[in-house]
């Protein structure tokens, strides 16, 4: 059945019959026993649920698919302006729902409003769908089409663990495609997390984690055909846990991914990505998230010597939305371990600008965990603390090539005192991906020596100097001066207002008050009357909420009434004396003149968010010093700027307490016995929260009806960390990590929308990873109307 099917892709795509308007799939929920096939091709087998597709209403013939679709629920696909009516029946034992992040649900058969209204066992509800543009490809994209996710939002970790997720493709007109299509999600299955965890498998194996390709583990997915000379488009999606991140290469091809050209794709939790490319020579060509068993007669024995020719035609080069040059890398291609550094970087660039390329620095940037090696990192080979200092000039750009190897763990890199850009964005940190180079733009702003520094490890760093050389820094004060007196205390903070903190893991929960240090606003430089919040309820563990336009000039007088030195500091704003700390019971002076440079960029919203903080040590920010500054356009007004209905702010993450100062303070004072030397406790003390708020007990939002809100989302944990937004499509960006409702960020990375809500209506934001936490991250925001803007 599949050769036939194949041949027949190859011939032609064709789309289902859906001219008549409305498309109507039959779709069932079935219990299946799914087996997971190991590398020796032993299987372990686990009771799944699976959206499986049918002919008619009768559900008693199934409609085929191929062997590589594995559990995957069935492609359902509509184009702009269709109704698409869905009957869904559950054979499950349990209620289940069907649920997609891109369309909403115009009604049921009981002409109830519904979003994933449950669907009980035995029973069959019907989705209707109404396919707007706003559900398509937008108008400025090359995409014909956009690929979601699709599941079961009962309760979506336990759900989609159990099986039930499929994919949503809408394009833009119902034309056929000769494009070949191929769908692939990665998700990681923690059977511990599904409805039918108390099933046993067929053997007494251990494992319960398993990273997947539509159900398939250890490479067991069947190998697929694709046609010579055909253009092939890859619609990737991913779920999983906070640290499932997927660098997806294709061995022997380049693809283009928003008409930019890629080596490798890279797939966040809820990330949906179209990547396509041409297919020009025959042979078996490898799809993996690892660089490994390359083509061995290509090989150079030992002490021999072998020329290789590399062309480069124009399908490896810049597309016309790239950057003029493109970097790669080489690598032996016969699998390396952490202790070889067997690859070396490739600059591709346009014809012809090589003869006339300006001046520039590039720096290569390859982060490694070692297992050989006694500090367990290297940079560039060598240990970060034995690198030379990189001089640099003020006003300089600097473009930095960065990737990692050997690590699963999302890593971001701080540029002290300086500004990222990337693509017309300007951002907090540069994310380095997992075996692909990522090119980031460094502008030099303040003079001094500045750390190119690893957000989770203070250790793993790099210098840069950064001399005047003829140059001074520019400011042209246009907008207004604000003084501000922020002040540093101890004060202790609940994450959650709910009863049953401590029994979420007893023995090993600490709290429910913790000890922390805080940045807090005075309304003189007496320090001595707090700026309070009207409603306690508004109060938010990080420090004030300070906004400003490009032009402005902001003074604060910062002093430190916490028992240790701390310090304030705000990368690409802060001078190098500004490092200095700040004693106990001293205060000083900082100057932030909002440079050009440090706000929004080309390709940004007109207000985006860049965090301060205090550095004196990376246990400063899990203590409670960190707080948001919303820099904004000159050509937006200052009451937008400072309206805090209109920008809200999402400080989330994991607090881990036990990096805080105070953690043997918050240890002594926990009410019950923590016993920290249990291993079940290791992460219990790593507190999710929104604004430090846990569990949904932040206060409910107000959005204001009909006009413009900011979003603005700062990571403050050292976890990969994607937000899911009900009730809000974003518009197309070229940004990685914004999704159509979800918001993905490394660690300390900050990320900015513009929406406008025209409906009134109260929508749930939360966190989407499909592994279970002692804490989550969740909230509400509420659209109404006639608020004030203020």
């Amino acid at each position: 059945m599949d050769t036939i099917m194949i041949r027949l892709l190859c011939l032609s795509s064709v789309l289902t019959i859906c001219y008549g308007k409305e498309i109507v799939y039959y779709i069932a929920i079935d219990e299946i026993d799914w087996p997971y096939k190991h590398a020796d091709q032993s299987e372990t087998v686990f009771r799944k649920a699976a959206y499986q597709e049918y002919k008619d209403q009768t559900f008693t013939t199934r409609k085929p698919v191929t062997s590589q679709h594995g559990f995957l629920g069935p492609t359902i696909r509509a184009s702009v302006g269709n109704t698409l009516r869905i009957l869904v029946k559950n054979n499950a034992r349990r209620s289940f729902s069907f649920y997609t992040d891109n369309l909403n649900t115009q009604k049921n058969e009981t002409g109830a409003v519904s979003v994933g209204s449950p669907v009980s066992p035995g029973s069959v509800l019907t989705y209707v769908y109404t396919v707007t543009d706003a559900n398509g490809p937008s108008a400025a994209s090359m995409d014909q089409c956009v690929t979601s996710l699709y599941y079961s939002d009962v309760n979506p970790i336990k759900d989609i663990n159990t099986g039930l997720v499929g994919m949503l493709v809408v394009c833009k007109t119902d034309s056929p495609t000769s494009v070949r299509e191929i769908f692939l999600h990665y998700g990681t299955m923690y059977e511990r997390e599904s409805w039918f965890s108390s099933v046993k498998s067929t053997n007494d194996s251990q494992q319960t984690v398993f990273p997947t390709i539509n159900g398939y583990t250890e490479g067991n997915m069947p190998d697929i055909d694709v046609c010579l000379n055909r253009k092939v488009r890859l619609y990737f999606t991913s779920l999983g846990g906070q640290n499932d991140i997927h660098t997806v290469v294709l061995y022997g091809h380049q693809m283009e991914v928003r008409s930019q050209r890629v080596d490798a794709v890279n797939l966040y939790p809820g990330a949906t990505v179209t990547a396509e490319f041409l297919t020009q020579e025959e042979g078996a060509w490898l799809l993996t998230t690892q660089h490994v068993s390359g083509n061995r007669k290509h090989t150079v024995a030992a002490n021999s010597l072998k020329t290789y020719y590399w062309s480069v035609p124009d399908d490896v080069g810049p597309t016309l939305f790239d950057e003029l040059c493109l970097v790669r890398h080489y690598t032996s291609g016969l699998g390396h371990s952490n202790d070889t550094f067997l690859f070396g970087p490739v600059k591709i660039c346009a014809e012809g600008y090589m003869q006339t390329a300006p001046k520039e620095t590039d720096i290569f940037v390859v982060y490694r965990q070692m297992t050989t090696s006694i500090s367990n990192f290297e940079i560039n080979g060598v240990p970060p603390y034995t690198l030379p200092l990189v001089s640099v000039c003020l006003e300089e750009i600097v473009n930095t090539h960065i990737m990692t190897f050997g690590t699963a763990e999302p890593q971001s890199f701080s540029v002290d005192g300086n500004v990222i850009k990337q693509r017309g964005h300007v951002l907090n940190v540069m994310e380095a991906k997992e075996n692909s180079m990522t090119t980031y733009t460094i502008t030099m702003t303040k003079t001094g020596n500045w750390t190119v520094r690893n957000f989770r490890n203070e250790n793993i760093s790099l210098t840069l100097s950064v001399n005047e050389c003829g140059t001074s820094s520019n400011f042209i004060l246009t907008g207004k001066v604000t003084t501000r007196n922020i002040g540093i205390k101890e004060d202790y903070w609940g994450y959650s207002s709910l009863s049953d903190w401590t029994s979420k893991l007893p023995g090993c929960q600490m709290g429910p008050r913790f000890k922390k240090a805080m940045f807090v606003e005075y309304y003189s430089n007496l320090f001595m009357f707090e700026t309070r919040q009207p409603d306690p309820r508004d109060e938010t563990l990080h420090g004030p909420q300070l906004a400003a336009n490009v032009g402005d000039r902001i003074t604060i007088e910062i002093k430190n009434n916490g028992r240790r030195p701390y310090s304030l500091h705000l990368d690409g704003l802060s001078d190098w004396s500004d490092d200095d700390s700040i004693p106990w019971d001293s205060s000083k002076i900082i100057t932030w003149n909002i440079l050009e440079s440090i706000g929004p960029g080309s390709a940004d919203t007109s207000c985006i968010l860049k965090p301060y903080y205090s550095k004196t040590s990376q246990r400063d920010i899990p203590s409670g010093l960190f707080g948001p500054l919303v820099i904004c356009s000159p050509l937006i007004p200052s009451e937008t700027v400072e309206s805090t209905l209109q920008q809200k702010v999402f400080m989330v993450g994991s607090i881990d307490e036990r990096a805080s100062w105070y953690y043997e303070d918050n240890l002594k004072d926990s009410t019950g016995i923590v016993n920290i030397s249990d291993p079940k406790c290791a992460d219990a003390n790593v507190i999710r929260a929104v604004n430090g708020y846990s569990d949904g007990t932040i206060k409910n939002m107000t959005i204001p009806l009909g006009a413009d809100v900011y979003f603005h989302f700062l990571n403050i944990g050292n976890n990969l960390l994607t937000i899911h937004l009900y009730g809000l499509k974003i518009i197309d960006s070229n940004q990685e990590g914004i999704g159509r409702s979800t918001i993905t960020l490394y660690p300390w990375a900050s990320k900015s929308i513009v929406t406008r809500f025209d409906s009134p209506g109260s929508f749930l934001y939360e966190e989407l990873i499909t592994e279970g936490h002692t804490t989550r991250i969740s909230g509400l925001y509420t659209v109404v109307t006639n608020t004030k803007l203020s």
